[in-house]
């Protein structure tokens, strides 16, 4: 597993960080509705890239709902 993370952090540089991660992460969300927040991530990815709303607006939009989820 490590030689993966490895080969991968050599060809995506900019991913580093988060590979670094990989073996020890857990996650963040703590919330009573974990696939409600997955929705909400979904939502908020789809709005950005389908150009509907700005960045900062879904991220404001989503930090709000899943703030709702605890």
């Amino acid at each position: 597993m490590r030689n993966l993370i490895a080969n991968f952090k050599n060809k995506n540089p900019e991913l580093a960080p988060i590979a670094d991660q990989i073996l020890t992460a857990t996650s963040w969300y703590k919330g009573k509705n974990p696939n409600e927040m997955n929705r909400i991530f979904k939502q908020m990815i789809t709005q950005v890239v389908s150009d509907k709303i700005t960045l900062r607006s879904a991220i404001t939009s989503a930090a709000n709902a899943i703030e709702k989820t605890y």
